[in-house]
């Protein structure tokens, strides 16, 4: 078999995804039991039988036996095993358990929130007294301030020269708008990025030329090998460079998949074997899911693989030479490139997001191009330190081109919203995706079929339904919830802006926004009109209860309590 490691990912991913959702406590020994007994059997049901013990093996390591904690105060001390995401107070990362004071916590996975002014980093060890909570089987740790001690993290001296980097960056840097693009770009950290600015990436489909990614992994392996001219020391640079800028800058997981194929190409590379890129790729995806199964469920990693995916099974799409002048046949390969990985990753950014921008084929390919000299300037800086003050501002000339070409391709009316498919209408539409581009058809048909699919996916991922939704969330203390009725209004009952309330705003579509807060500085960026809990307006009427709140729409009530549910109904 050409790509073993296909059906090797499939499966894993299946028991994943099958104990996901009902949590079957299957011993690692049964799966292993059948991964040695393939090895007996001829080799046909020798196989069969590794794919069952495979899938066996994917159910064990999703598996959470997780008891309910009474205690209010509980001691943890565990390793840091990812880059702590940092917020407006607190800074929050996943944590391996060394040691507790409660049994079946020690050796496994559990998230803490820590206090914003501890420097913590990936593989600190720390040990502190916290509260505990358990949420839909994970258990989360909130750090009490004055009981915390920590150890420093082996590669500290990363996170410090990168520190380091962008103090100098900051100083040097043409402008503050610069800077933050720069920040993303280059270390992977989007904090200081403005809303309008973000906005406009979001609304040209470009939000991920701000995401450190594969394309990024991509630019730094093109620049070595530009520099370099000895393969055997572009082998060996690459091979020391990835892991740490993976490091670096955060633990992406489109950026820890791209320097992983990268690494296992030019290893494969050197020792003159024969490259398979698409089992490079499960490959890949099969070590990832084996180390941190639940990754199979980031957007970031979906995006990243789709894609990926996608770009692989259409080489002979996008390898096209039509053109006499070289320059006008890399523009169309961009193009073809941009449009594959689009149609690939929409199913998924419909179903998270609820909008797209077709905007973003063309635009991608433009204003990929001002950004190939950032990176490429960047690395000079990198080994410069950004001690160079005119070197810095040259490499931000090129980011604020890179700005003004993006607010150049903003277009409100280009950003489609209103989308909501379903998981299993997303399923079948990647798969025959795949069929279109695995059949050996004239390629005409093949992009005939390929617009059918894309055409027939957005007419029945539009979301018509006329009643009202109501999206409840479970908080730290009390629900917040969304009220909504398509293409009409949205009421946002929270004290905060979150990833999922600008979601459900893209695919309602509302004319007008609500917003009950305690809060109101956390939502001057919309365009809201305020609301009063015990009150009515419009056919509504919120009131707050002991537990949660009480809606009441037309003559239907409902009580939300602290959970994460949907509620919808038509009106009759």
């Amino acid at each position: 078999m050409h790509n073993p490691f296909v059906l090797f990912f499939v499966f894993l991913s299946g028991g994943v995804v099958f104990n996901s959702f009902f949590n079957i406590d299957i011993s690692i020994i049964i799966s292993m039991i059948f991964l040695l007994g393939s090895i007996i059997f001829s080799r046909i049901l020798g196989f069969v039988i590794l794919l069952i013990g495979i899938f066996l093996f994917g159910m064990a390591i999703i598996y959470k036996n997780v008891e309910s904690i009474n205690q209010p105060y509980i001691f943890v001390d565990c390793k840091v095993i990812n880059i702590p995401q940092k917020y407006s107070n607190y800074q929050k990362a996943s944590c391996y358990v060394l040691d507790s004071d409660i049994d079946f916590l020690k050796k496994r996975k559990i998230y803490v929130f820590l206090p914003k002014k501890e420097k913590i980093y990936f593989l600190s060890e720390i040990a502190f007294f916290g509260k505990p909570k358990v949420i839909d089987k994970h258990v989360y740790v909130y750090a009490l301030e004055n009981f915390f001690t920590k150890k420093d993290s082996p590669v500290q001296f990363l996170f410090t020269l990168k520190e380091y980097f962008l103090e100098n960056y900051r100083k040097n840097s043409l402008n503050a708008d610069t800077f933050s693009i720069g920040k993303a770009i280059i270390f992977g950290e989007r904090d200081e990025i403005s809303y309008e600015t973000r906005k406009k990436f979001i609304e040209t489909g470009l939000i991920h030329l701000l995401a450190i990614s594969g394309l990024h992994v991509g630019l730094l392996v093109a620049f070595f090998l530009f520099f370099i001219r000895s393969s055997k020391l572009q082998t060996k640079v690459i091979l020391s460079i990835l892991p740490l800028y993976s490091i670096f800058t955060g633990f992406h997981i489109p950026v820890v998949r791209a320097s992983f194929m990268a690494s296992l190409y030019f290893l494969g590379k050197s020792k003159s074997l024969k490259i398979n890129p698409l089992n490079i790729l499960f490959f890949v995806a099969f070590v990832i899911i084996l180390v941190s199964p639940e990754t199979l469920f980031s957007v970031g990693f979906q995006l990243s693989f789709i894609a990926t995916l996608g770009i692989l099974l259409g080489l002979d799409l996008i390898n096209v030479n039509i053109f006499e002048v070289r320059a006008f046949n890399i523009l169309l390969q961009s193009v073809l490139l941009s449009f594959i990985a689009t149609i690939f990753t929409l199913p998924i950014v419909l179903y998270y997001f609820g909008a797209f921008s077709p905007i973003s084929i063309f635009a991608t390919s433009v204003v990929l191009l001002p950004m190939y000299a950032f990176v490429g300037f960047s690395v000079f800086n990198i080994l410069t330190g950004f001690l160079v003050a005119p070197l810095v501002k040259v490499m931000d000339y090129f980011g604020f081109f890179f700005l003004k070409l993006v607010e150049f391709f903003h277009v409100e009316s280009g950003y489609f919203k209103g989308f909501s498919p379903d998981k299993m209408f997303v399923f079948l539409f990647l798969l025959s995706l795949i069929f279109v581009f695995l059949i050996r058809v004239n390629v005409f048909i093949k992009v005939s079929l390929i617009f059918m699919f894309v055409s027939i996916f957005l007419f029945f991922s539009k979301d018509d339904f006329s009643g009202y939704r109501i999206y409840s969330f479970k908080g730290k203390h009390r629900p917040y919830f969304l009220i909504s009725k398509q293409n009409e209004f949205i009421v946002i009952v929270s004290d905060f802006l979150s990833n999922r309330i600008y979601n459900i705003i893209n695919r309602t579509n509302p004319r007008y926004v609500y917003v009950l807060t305690k809060r109101p500085s956390n939502f001057v960026k919309l365009n809201y009109f305020p609301v009063i809990e015990n009150s009515c307006f419009r056919e509504l009427c919120i009131y707050k209860t002991k537990n949660g709140y009480k809606v009441k729409i037309l003559d239907r009530i409902f009580f939300i309590k602290n959970e994460t549910k949907v509620y919808e109904f038509e009106k009759k």
